[in-house]
């Protein structure tokens, strides 16, 4: 989880996507002598083939015109292009039925006919220098235009100003610079970063309309469309979205993408923010827009501390802290509970003489061996022999190949339980141990950890007492040091003091929690953690049988400290699987929702949410491959402190697969701007990103731009503002001034 935001965050610093635009059917327009304007467009909601186009002129009250400045059909893929004086800035375009319009269905995959009540409009505003106009006219301008139009003084330029937006801020990129594409057409695939997520919100409208949700019946798609466009309302900070559409609309985001027969774009995931913070910009040239863009730029990542800037700093930070205070609490908890409670009923079952064997294996994670002496070495052959129990519980395998033959190292934690003087008394010693295998034959048993005896052990005492449908557990000492993935040592030993409250009730074991866990490295405490009451392990229970798969939620509210850091908060590991093979069991999602402070000052507060997809088909024994990987989630959303900086407001959405390639969708606010970014990674590197403001400044670059060293444009209000060039770093403006973005 880790790595991959770790990644996310850096990509992050880079991000911008591709502008496309359409080209259209034939118009009619406006033409007094005066020098000329092209205006292109793309309809969409679906694609709307053969709709009537209108573009009226708006006055500063914003007034439309009576009659319009110029009309268009649009074409078969949406598209129109119109030709309007170069005086007139300020206009509206609406898109609605007319003989014979259809619009495509994307959840169905058909065109249907354009519903003759339903209109798609979109205010336009232009640069005194832009030389021609290229948008889109969808939902989600529509979106922008009603919401201005509710609000006092209608469609005025401060309405539609912070209209315009607040939608930049909902979605994380400006629609109306987005041409459309059909989510399910074979455009899809190589359609840029941006115009994949717009098709999949699009998409995601005609699945709520399939659906038949917020109070619509199902495939009215005018009555989804107009719930859509209503549910904004200007606030001193931009537009504000009921709840109800954001989890409706999120449900059918992720419907759509996990449909191939609708999702046609590659892309495995679509979050956004759908939140309007900050404050709004102020009205202001293109030039003035675009130096604010590029200076929060380089405050907030050209902040050098430590060899990294300062938002990759304190993102790392965020996520170092994070691993280290709870990276106790998934896999080596619960086996913690589950196991020592499992081989405790084992061994009395054992010794009651129930016909069953000395050896049970833990499916897929280890086994464990009833023996009948002190030293767990010998396995019991009857129940009068029976004395002890000893489990292997495997954490990590990995496997190389060599010239020299194929090499597996297994890092398990081994356990011997013994009876104590009472009934409901145990000891236990044990530890964590690394095995060497070169060619399937064992070369090497090392101990992992520093115990601090002569044996070299972790030794502790477990209390285990079982009523006819409630049991209480509880473990208190060392237990054995935790590793990485190749056997090197996080920690030399583990200070536990745990108590649980077992209940079984309708085939389900409720375990409910309470533990210190302090983590000791080269003779000091590394971290410690709290798990404090309310915390809750949930297990199907089936009798005799030990399966990690069967782990169904790991509930734990936490405080703990690691270094100068400290993180309170709610924790949950749910949807527990197994990998291909079964060695390995983990959550397929793990979500923490609280702070994180550094030195007593706040580092972090929200939200972080790690997904993966594909985990029953993947092998985690072998290397990632084309053919071995995770489809991985990574989703941060809250306050993160930046040195020298006001604190931003931070959203990120990062995926990756195969051949190390994923999608990112990012978003900070700083107080003073809301920086949107879009961005593509292939084989490990940027690919394409994109950067926008939510005062309107847009950027798009490729690899290819970058390794060329190209100058880019960029844009507000369809005019080329600004200059950047990608070798030098060197930005010149409009207006005449230059500086570097370095």
């Amino acid at each position: 989880m880790n790595k991959q935001l770790n990644t996310a965050l850096r990509l992050s610093a880079l991000s911008l996507a591709l502008l496309a635009a359409g080209c259209g059917g034939g118009s009619s327009s406006t033409n007094s002598g005066a020098e000329l304007r092209s205006i292109s467009s793309t309809a969409a909601k679906g694609i709307v083939k053969g709709g009537l186009v209108q573009l009226y002129t708006l006055n500063a009250l914003g007034q439309k015109s009576a009659t319009p400045a110029a009309t268009s059909t649009t074409a078969s893929n949406g598209s129109f292009t119109v030709s309007l004086p170069k005086n007139l800035l300020l206009f509206i375009i609406e898109v609605g039925a007319a003989p014979g319009a259809v619009i495509a269905d994307e959840a169905t995959g058909r065109d249907i006919p354009m519903p003759t009540d339903l209109v798609l409009r979109n205010v336009v505003t232009l640069a005194e220098g832009a030389e021609s106009y290229s948008g889109s006219v969808t939902p989600l301008t529509e979106l922008a235009v009603r919401t201005a139009e509710k609000a006092s003084g209608g469609l005025n330029a401060s309405n539609i100003a912070l209209a315009k937006e607040g939608v930049r801020k909902l979605f994380g990129f400006d629609p109306e610079t987005i041409t459309p594409v059909n989510a399910n057409s074979p455009d899809a695939a190589n359609a840029s970063d941006m115009q994949k997520i717009q098709a999949l919100i699009l998409a995601a409208i005609s699945q709520m309309s399939r659906d038949g949700v917020l109070g619509c019946v199902a495939a009215d798609i005018k009555c989804v469309v107009d719930k859509v466009a209503n549910a904004g309302s200007l606030s001193g900070n931009g537009i504000v979205l009921g709840t109800d559409l954001i989890a409706v609309l999120r449900t059918a985001i992720q419907q759509v993408v996990a449909d191939p027969a609708i999702n046609r774009t590659g892309r495995t995931n679509v979050d956004l923010p759908l939140t309007s913070s900050q404050t709004p910009s102020a009205a202001e040239s293109g030039a003035a827009s675009a130096k604010k863009l590029f200076a929060s730029l380089r405050n907030s990542f050209n902040v050098v501390s430590g060899g990294s800037t300062a938002l990759e700093g304190r993102t790392a930070l965020v996520i170092t802290d994070f691993k280290n205070m709870t990276s106790p609490l998934d896999k080596d908890l619960k086996n913690w509970i589950t196991v020592p409670s499992f081989a405790i009923d084992y061994l009395a079952r054992y010794k009651a003489g129930q016909s069953i064997p000395a050896t049970v294996q833990l499916d897929g994670d280890g086994q464990c061996l009833v023996v009948s002496d002190d030293g767990f070495e010998n396995a019991a052959t009857n129940a009068s022999n029976a004395k002890n129990i000893f489990c292997s519980v495997n954490k990590t395998v990995s496997i190389t190949s060599t010239q020299a033959g194929t090499t597996r190292k297994v890092v398990s934690q081994v356990m011997g339980i013994s009876p104590g003087s009472t009934g409901d008394a145990y000891t236990y010693t044990s530890h964590t141990r690394l095995d060497t295998f070169v060619n399937n034959s064992r070369t090497s048993r090392e101990v992992i950890g520093n115990y601090g005896n002569t044996a070299n052990r972790a030794t502790g005492t477990i209390t285990y007492t079982v009523g006819s449908s409630r049991a209480n557990f509880a473990i208190k000492g060392d237990l054995p040091a935790r590793t990485d993935s190749n056997g090197v040592k996080l920690s030399d030993f583990e200070v536990w003091d745990l108590k649980a409250t077992v209940v079984e009730a309708n085939a389900v074991s409720t375990y409910d929690l309470a533990a210190t866990m302090t983590s000791i490295l080269n003779g000091a405490e590394a971290g410690t953690i709290i798990v404090n009451p309310g915390s809750r392990l949930i297990v199907k229970a089936v009798p005799g049988v030990f399966k990690p798969s069967l782990v169904q939620s790991l509930n734990l509210f936490i405080t703990g400290k690691s270094g100068g850091s400290a993180i309170t908060g709610a924790l949950g590991l749910t949807n527990w699987k197994g990998d291909k093979t079964s060695v390995q069991h983990a959550p397929a999602i793990i979500s923490f929702s609280g702070s994180l402070t550094e030195g007593g000052l706040p580092l972090f507060s929200g939200e972080l949410t790690y997904a993966n997809a594909g985990f029953e088909q993947f092998d985690s024994v072998l290397p990632l491959s084309d053919t071995n990987f995770l489809t991985q989630t990574v989703r941060l959303s809250g306050e993160l402190a930046v040195p020298q900086r006001p604190a931003l407001a931070v959203f990120l959405s990062a995926t990756t697969g195969k051949a190390d390639g994923g999608d990112l969708v990012a978003q900070y606010g700083d107080g003073i701007s809301v920086i949107n970014f879009v961005g593509k990674r292939a084989s490990g590197v940027l690919d394409a990103a994109a950067v926008s403001s939510s005062s309107g400044v847009t950027l798009s670059f490729t690899a290819t731009d970058v390794a060329a060293k190209r100058t880019v444009d960029v844009r507000k209000d369809s005019a080329v503002v600004a200059t950047l060039n990608l070798g030098t770093s060197v930005i010149n403006y409009a207006d005449g001034s230059f500086e570097s973005l370095r």
